[in-house]
């Protein structure tokens, strides 16, 4: 993974490359032992929620190592990285902390960035803004995943409060 990160880094250096973190356990499906992850298929279990979760925080952590040497022992200064799904501040703070317990959020010129993927990201844009160095809207806009009410607390009592469907 290091080496892969490495070359895409080199390719562009020294314009920024954004590392989108895994996102998807299907990610994983073909690769050795990544079996065990494929059965997720859970939209609850998904980028920053799987990062903090015991069952998958160790793969987390090999991305961050991954990133760290691609930055430290090949000095690809220019990588910066990408949180995807992340669906709560606190799930947020938590990964900060994993990154920076790893050495990659408090890297040099090291830029953590977050991505729009729930309606939440946009209501609490300000909260999130303060954390992150920058946030990105992608494909899978905020409004698409909306559906994802009856998981977010947060996104259940938004809709009942704007006099929408009442959310159980």
């Amino acid at each position: 993974m290091a080496t892969g990160i490495a070359r895409a880094a080199a390719a562009f250096y020294p314009q920024n490359v954004t590392v989108h973190l895994s996102e998807h356990v299907s990610e994983y499906a073909d690769l050795l032992g990544g079996g065990q992850f494929s059965a997720y298929k859970d939209v609850q279990w998904t980028g920053a929620r799987r990062y903090v979760s015991r069952t998958y925080r160790a793969a987390f952590v090999l991305e961050c190592r991954a990133v760290q040497m691609a930055r430290e022992v090949w000095g690809l200064t220019n990588i910066s990285v990408n949180i995807p799904f992340c669906q709560t501040p606190a799930e947020a703070a938590e990964v900060l902390k994993i990154l920076r317990e790893h050495g990659v959020s408090s890297a040099e010129k090291m830029q953590v960035y977050v991505d729009c993927d729930v309606p939440t990201n946009l209501i609490l844009v300000e909260e999130y803004s303060k954390m992150f160095d920058g946030l990105r809207i992608g494909a899978y806009a905020p409004e698409t995943q909306s559906l994802a009410k009856e998981i977010n607390p947060v996104v259940r009592e938004m809709i009942n409060k704007e006099g929408g469907v009442a959310c159980p």
